[in-house]
């Protein structure tokens, strides 16, 4: 398996992800009620449900400490919620990777999109209706396969934007391994710029709104990588996203066979373009190559618990997936 070493804090906040809550506590009791409805398919969606409130209790609560009221069909009480904060990914960031995270979850597991909804509008409520001691942060859920096309290759081109301070620096800081796989990751997401662009973003974009959604999100890649390309260190390096599919093809294999394995040690300049591309989004949750989400589930999450689970590594462009046995 390809080690890409800036994608290291992204996994480990995947792996939490998901790491089930644990001990259970009263915060999770609206999950026995909303898994009671989903137990037609003989899945049991509680642990699912309850992975998921912690998930969303992390990226939204705040405070420390939160005395928090659940009402049930049974009782009405309260219960105080220790948390412990995020102070170097802010909670916009964690509920967009949350959001990532289920995309990749829910295509390896069969989990119910409107039970993934329903758990976040009950979320919503627990928080809403108890005493407003904590900065909560509302974490809408977003369905990249409803409203996108080819969400998996978005994906990557949006990690690519909410670090491009990262990327920028490895290009020009890195060293020798580093910056191969950075600039090789930069290569194959404007490969897979052109490809969605070329597919999608011409007459064709009009025929679907999936279509019109990918176009208009992708041009956040475009301008980051544009202005990487005008920096004097890759202004021959970085070809134009413009230039006709072959031309463009051609001249990432020009590079990736001239490049060097030393880069230039320059500090990268702060992009002007980060405030209005990506809003809202600290760098820092650090991922240079994103060429596939590596991600850690339970081989049977729901029907036996064991110690086994899976490394899952896919590549869009290519028929195959990996898989590899981790204890």
């Amino acid at each position: 398996m390809i080690h890409y070493p800036f994608l290291s804090r992204l996994w480990y906040l995947f792996e939490d992800f998901n790491n089930e809550s644990g001990e259970g506590t009263d915060l999770y009791e609206p999950c026995n009620d909303i898994a009671d409805r989903y137990t037609s398919d003989g899945q049991n969606y509680k642990p699912f449900c309850e992975n998921l409130f912690k998930n969303l209790e992390r990226a939204t609560i705040s405070s420390t400490e939160t005395e928090t009221i659940i009402h049930n069909k049974d009782r009405t009480h309260s219960v105080k919620v220790t948390l412990n904060p995020e102070d170097d990914i802010n909670k916009n960031a964690l509920c967009s990777n949350l959001n990532k995270w289920l995309y990749y979850y829910t295509e390896i597991n069969h989990v119910p999109n409107g039970l993934i909804q329903e758990i976040f509008e009950a979320f919503d409520g627990v928080v809403e209706l108890g005493p407003q001691t904590a900065i909560y942060n509302k974490c809408t859920y977003e369905s990249y396969k409803d409203i996108y096309a080819e969400p998996e290759d978005l994906i990557k081109l949006i990690i690519f934007v909410e670090n491009e301070d990262i990327i920028g620096n490895v290009l020009m800081n890195g060293n020798a391994e580093e910056y191969l796989s950075c600039i090789n990751y930069t290569y194959e997401c404007a490969s897979i710029y052109k490809k969605l662009h070329t597919a999608y973003c011409n007459e064709k974009k009009h025929e679907d709104i999936k279509y019109s959604n990918l176009c208009e999100e992708i041009e956040g890649f475009k301008e980051i990588y544009q202005y990487i390309s005008r920096l004097s260190a890759f202004r021959k390096k970085l070809p134009d996203l413009d230039s006709p599919l072959p031309e463009f093809r051609a001249a990432i294999v020009s590079e990736r066979k001239a490049r060097t394995s030393t880069p230039e040690l320059t500090v990268v300049p702060s992009n002007p373009l980060k405030s209005k591309i990506a809003t809202g989004v600290t760098t820092g949750v650090g991922a240079c190559a994103f060429l596939g989400i590596i991600y850690k589930f339970n081989t049977n999450y729901y029907m036996n618990k064991n110690n086994t689970s899976l490394f899952f590594f896919s590549l869009n462009d290519s028929a195959e997936r990996y898989a590899f046995l981790h204890t």
